[in-house]
């Protein structure tokens, strides 16, 4: 899980901070999309033959 500082780091400013504080705020589970990417980038890079 994510510290508070990383989670506050990761999404420091505009909409997506937005959406982060009001879903922490109401207690649901949020996350910035980073380390999903992260998971994700062999499957991008097979998909596009990179």
């Amino acid at each position: 899980m994510w510290s508070a500082a990383t989670f506050d780091g990761a999404a420091s400013s505009g909409l997506l901070a937005a959406l982060l504080r009001a879903a922490r705020e109401r207690g649901l589970p949020a996350y910035p999309g980073e380390p999903m990417l992260a998971y994700q980038i062999d499957a991008y890079l097979d998909f596009f033959g990179l």
